[in-house]
């Protein structure tokens, strides 16, 4: 049970972070309506400024590391379990979200790995500290 906890706290806080990262990213980088329009949506992406993708890589990090991190030190740090099923999800929806909104080649390249990578730091992180 104590694992099961632990994996939705690290969901939830990885929801919350991405969330809050996406809605702050809109207010930096305001973009064109292009809502129900893949075209429109295509185009204001192609208009974005680098920063918006390197912020909005900079939120994913953030929140793969701490929903780890959350889920390591709730489940004892006793397994990497929890850890790996965030890192799937995180990386699922990622995966998701690349296929239905375009994004530049190199932001996908570096968004898919991210995931997992940041995970594994969050949880080592969990496990070192006290």
């Amino acid at each position: 049970m104590k694992r099961v906890l632990a994996t939705l706290a690290g969901i939830g806080t990885a929801i919350i972070l991405i969330f809050s990262g996406e809605g702050l990213s809109g207010r930096l980088f305001p973009m064109p309506d292009a809502a129900g329009n893949k075209e429109a949506l295509a185009k204001a992406m192609s208009l974005m400024p680098i920063g918006f993708f390197i912020f909005l890589l900079v939120n994913y990090a953030i929140a793969a590391f701490l929903a780890a991190w959350v889920a390591t030190r709730i489940s004892g740090k006793e397994t990497i379990t929890p850890v790996v099923i965030i890192a799937i999800l995180l990386t699922a929806g990622g995966l998701l979200n690349l296929s239905e909104i375009p994004h530049p080649l190199w932001f996908s390249c570096c968004n898919i790995p991210e995931y997992a990578l940041m995970a594994g730091l969050g949880y080592w992180a969990a496990k070192k500290s006290k």
